[in-house]
């Protein structure tokens, strides 16, 4: 019972989850994502042409690949997910992508990203203290979250909102989702949750973090916590710096000949 998630991955990366459910544990995501030393499989269904734009741009490697994402890079992965480059893949995934245009798994994958905001990843989300949210940190840490850090989350304005948001926009793509899995792997027919099963799952989570219970434990922290970005200013600062200056040493040999 796997899917094919876009939702709380890097840039609506690869991930696969399993949805587990019973009156014991509760509900949970149990994750099966993929090591940095392993093959992508969503890399390996794109048509070699397609695989040609994503290496020659960069575009996999730094939007795309969620491999080796962990506590000690998820910084410095942010930074580079955020950055012009995969913005503007989020906003177009086929502009600087020609060869991928009739790439039918390509193109499932770019309909999964409908919606999603590199500068707003719940990944990227952290407190002043430092800390992510409680999911987050969980299934970066244990493979997994559960239910009890969803509950964990309500403690948190910031992160309550930013996981609806998620959840949300997980249900809004989830046909994408469902078909982008099929193409990867043919075999998960009969193996995989249903789209509905899928989405009554999600929306347990949503409904628990809109539910009185949770909301009245929130803290207001959006002042204090804030998503990671990539630091466009001081290169932007360097051009605009270089180009006065080129200027006027241009004025100046103007001037001296």
């Amino acid at each position: 019972m796997k899917f094919l998630n876009a939702l709380l991955s890097l840039a609506a990366a690869s991930t696969v989850l399993s949805f587990n459910v019973n009156l014991r544990d509760g509900l949970y995501l149990t994750d099966s994502s993929i090591a940095a030393d392993e093959k992508d499989p969503l890399y390996e269904k794109f048509t070699k042409e397609c695989q040609e734009d994503l290496d020659k741009t960069g575009i996999y490697s730094d939007c795309i690949d969620s491999r080796g994402f962990n506590l000690t890079t998820f910084e410095d992965r942010c930074k580079v997910i955020t950055s012009q480059k995969c913005v503007k893949f989020g906003e177009n995934p086929l502009a600087d992508l020609p060869k991928c245009t009739n790439d039918p798994v390509f193109t499932e994958y770019a309909n999964s990203l409908k919606g999603h905001d590199p500068k707003k990843n719940i990944y990227c989300l952290r407190s002043a203290e430092g800390k992510l949210c409680p999911t987050v940190n969980a299934e970066i840490t244990n493979g997994s979250f559960t239910d009890d850090d969803v509950s964990e989350t309500c403690k948190s304005k910031a992160c309550t909102e930013g996981l609806i948001k998620t959840f949300e926009l997980s249900i809004q793509n989830s046909e994408s989702t469902y078909k982008l899995n099929s193409l990867v792997d043919e075999k998960i027919e009969g193996r995989i949750i249903t789209v509905e099963e899928s989405n009554k799952a999600i929306q347990y989570f949503i409904d628990l973090l809109k539910s009185s219970n949770c909301t009245s434990q929130a803290k207001d922290d959006t002042a204090t916590t804030t998503y990671i970005v990539a630091d466009e200013k001081s290169s932007a600062n360097s051009i605009k710096i270089s180009s006065i200056l080129f200027t006027t040493l241009s004025l100046a040999l103007v001037y001296l000949l």
